[in-house]
């Protein structure tokens, strides 16, 4: 199992325009948006009970900070078989 995560920041943004709102979805595109973080894990083995072996990826992406124990717990739960 490895994890990657990719982090965008608000520092080296533009200002933002007046009256701009934040998105609903999306990392930040002016400074005073607030970062964001993509975690995706990534795991190979055999699916429980008995299942072939599968290549399973998990991501969630979210306002910073992140939490990746979440997206390892999905990924685990996926390969356990308690998630199809």
């Amino acid at each position: 199992m490895f994890y990657a995560d990719h982090i965008t920041d608000n520092k080296t943004l533009k200002p933002c325009p007046k009256g701009w709102k934040l998105p609903t979805f999306g990392p930040p595109l002016c400074k005073s948006a607030p970062p964001w973080v993509a975690i995706t894990v990534y795991s190979y083995g055999a699916l429980k009970p008995r299942g072939p072996k599968a290549f399973v990826a998990v991501g969630l992406a979210m306002e910073t900070p992140g939490d990746r124990n979440r997206v390892v717990s999905l990924n685990r739960a996926i390969l356990s078989g308690k998630i199809r």
